[in-house]
């Protein structure tokens, strides 16, 4: 039968025991270790073991007089490389901070513009007032450049809205591009607008093609009121009008088509009021869209052709052969 001897643990003054504290550890408390712990000294006083570093052991070198020295030098030469340029961590941030500034462009006020930062920014704001009252300021401004004669000035003005505005990829900018050339055109005078219809009109022809349908709608409205302003002299553009009207009749979205026979009822207006009009011109433009099955496109040919046959100068019998 084995005897199992109980130890006594002999209390010397002379070594260190733990005593646990009272503390208890809370919910967002770190886990206290070795720091939790009291230790008591030869006199009852309370003292904190210091802690002694671990150092990693020291890598064993072949005996020779060159293992030391080997090693140096590979840390030299790791330490010379790492301070030769910049990490690839470093170069891969800094072309993606370059990215993103570049994707920024559009979304930030040019100092060069000639239009004033307050209107810019407002000018692509989220707001429909904000958007209205911007272009206010900028139908002020063409006035004030009108009264002064500067044309160049003017130039800059429409290139601006065409370029930053208009084919930006925020489409609150594309609308406040749409409307501000419609407040330019407005701006102009009825003899001057036309001289600046070969600027005004392709931005506004290009958004017909928007993805969103809101774009084209203001595209919609822009070119009206440039037309209703010009009158006549945007029957030099009739056919890049002309083939716009046949997208815009046959969009999926209700607004646009009812903006669509709006504008097709002014321009039906100018063509009756003009002294003389280009049908030899136009024809090509039947033929082609005549045999389009789309029912909005065909109503559109018809009434056209309804119109023409109304004014006494034209007689379409004699072009009737060729639409066919």
């Amino acid at each position: 039968m084995a005897v199992h001897k109980r130890l006594k643990l002999v209390k010397d003054p002379k070594t260190l025991r733990p005593t646990r504290s009272g503390t208890t550890m809370s919910s967002f408390d770190e886990p206290q270790g070795a720091e939790s712990q009291q230790w008591e000294g030869p006199d009852g006083s309370a003292q904190i073991p210091r802690r002694e570093e671990q150092r990693p052991p020291a890598p064993r070198h072949p005996r020779g007089g060159g293992g030391r020295s080997s090693s140096n030098k590979q840390e030299s030469n790791v330490m010379h490389q790492s301070t030769i340029g910049p990490s690839s961590s470093n170069i891969s941030a800094n072309t993606s901070l370059s990215q993103h500034q570049q994707q920024q462009q559009h979304h930030f006020v040019s100092l060069e513009s000639p239009l004033p930062p307050m209107v810019q920014r407002s000018l692509g704001d989220r707001s429909n007032e904000k958007r209205k009252n911007a272009a206010l300021e900028i139908e002020a401004l063409i006035k004030s450049l009108q009264e002064a004669s500067n044309k160049s000035m003017i130039h800059s003005v429409i290139a601006v809205l065409s370029k930053d505005f208009c084919t930006s990829m925020n489409s609150n900018y594309r609308k406040g591009g749409l409307i501000a050339l419609a407040a330019t055109a407005i701006g102009l005078s009825v003899q001057n607008s036309r001289h600046f219809l070969g600027v005004l009109l392709p931005p506004v022809l290009h958004c017909f093609d928007d993805p969103e349908s809101r774009v084209r709608y203001y595209a919609c409205e822009s070119l009206y009121n440039i037309a209703k302003v010009s009158r006549q002299a945007i029957l030099a553009y009739f056919n890049q009008i002309f083939e716009g009207l046949t997208k815009l009749v046959a969009d999926v979205d209700i607004d646009v088509k009812n903006g669509a026979n709006l504008l097709d009822r002014l321009v039906k207006d100018i063509v009756t009021e003009a002294e003389r009009f280009q049908v030899d011109q136009f024809l090509p433009l039947l033929q082609n869209y005549i045999r389009r099955t789309n029912p909005y496109i065909r109503q559109l040919i018809v009434g056209w052709i309804t119109l023409l046959d109304s004014i006494p100068d034209i007689s379409m019998c004699k072009f009737a052969v060729r639409i066919q």
